[in-house]
């Protein structure tokens, strides 16, 4: 984000491992982390590094056949706290704020700072031949703020995204449609789209590169707050 006054950047980077148990069973853990830089026009830059709250999981999937789900249930550390001072805790709230932004608010709980959030989540996929594959991915959340500076005592989120995916051994080409309503904002419900490309290099490697676009609610092209678009590229490795 750019105007006449200053420049924000800011970098989002998202951990996920899970480690699988016999007969389906698992936990795992999402950790996000944010880097944002602040260049004033007539000022010194200024710079914020935090973390994200992790969500620690346990989750169940299906054996491998043509319909597929997986559901879980987590929780988040409430790892994440703003500075006190003034200026810099404004920093901080933009640069959480723009992470779960370029997400298209997708399971903001991982960007909301001072808050301890339970999660449900689940993810259906079926395979209607063999080159065509339908995704739904669907999750409930309920957030209670921890700082007295809190604005709100909580934070309530519903989120739904079907995708459909071209794919053979190898390439995958999805198109990825999602909603996500939350009780944090005015607007309360943000849609958007994705395009995402996956390709698998190995048995244990493969690389994504997607974009994401908010098109109705508070960040999208409609609305009345600034549109955000987000791009990333995502490695995933299985030993």
């Amino acid at each position: 984000r750019g105007d006449t006054i200053s420049s924000l950047h800011v970098l989002s980077p998202l951990i996920s491992a899970e480690y699988a148990f016999s007969h389906g069973f698992g936990v795992g853990i999402d950790w996000g982390f944010v880097l944002a830089v602040e260049a004033p026009a007539r000022a010194d830059d200024r710079w914020f590094a935090g973390q994200g709250a992790p969500l620690l999981k346990v989750w169940y999937s299906s054996p491998a056949a043509r319909d597929r789900y997986t559901l879980y249930l987590g929780l988040s550390v409430p790892s994440a706290w703003l500075p006190r001072d003034i200026v810099s805790r404004g920093l901080a709230r933009n640069a959480y704020a723009f992470a779960a932004a370029t997400r298209g608010l997708w399971s903001a709980w991982q960007w909301a700072p001072e808050q301890i959030t339970l999660a449900a989540g689940a993810r259906y996929q079926r395979e209607a031949d063999p080159n065509l594959r339908l995704v739904l991915d669907a999750a409930v959340a309920g957030g209670v703020a921890l700082s007295q500076l809190s604005d709100a005592l909580g934070t309530g989120y519903a989120q739904l995204a079907p995708a459909v995916e071209l794919h053979d051994t190898r390439f995958t080409l999805g198109l990825r449609a999602q909603g996500v309503l939350t009780t944090s904002h005015s607007e309360p419900l943000q849609l958007g789209g994705a395009l995402y490309a996956r390709l698998r290099l190995s048995a244990a490697l493969e690389l994504e590169l997607a974009g994401h676009c908010n098109a109705v609610g508070p960040l999208g092209f409609t609305g009345r707050d600034l549109a955000v678009c987000g791009g990333w590229l995502a490695a995933g490795v299985s030993p």
